[in-house]
């Protein structure tokens, strides 16, 4: 099972930005390239990959759960998706 735009709790995300094969923001692994923590298909790429890696692709309710972490508690001053995904690793349990 894939988190999907159905399934997201926030509805204020941009899903007119145009994305070429293979563009780092919603491929391959992450990276140095900075997560647009608005952009719609950025976030669907980054929770999956996520939750592949960590074993949760077969529950909704954790990736929405990320998907409120990567939005209200991962600080501002982060932004490239590896260091956010960093950050959660360290920080999960204590959100």
């Amino acid at each position: 099972m894939s988190y999907q735009k159905k399934n997201m709790v926030y509805d204020d995300y941009n899903w007119s930005t145009k994305y070429f094969k293979n563009d780092p923001r919603i491929k391959g692994q992450p990276d140095e390239t900075v997560l647009g923590r608005k952009e719609g298909k950025e976030m669907l790429y980054f929770i999956n990959k996520c939750a592949r890696k960590w074993g949760w692709s077969h529950d909704i309710y954790a990736m929405q759960r990320l998907e409120k972490i990567i939005r209200e508690a991962v600080p501002d001053t982060i932004h490239s998706q590896i260091d956010i995904y960093k950050w959660i690793q360290e920080n999960y349990e204590s959100i």
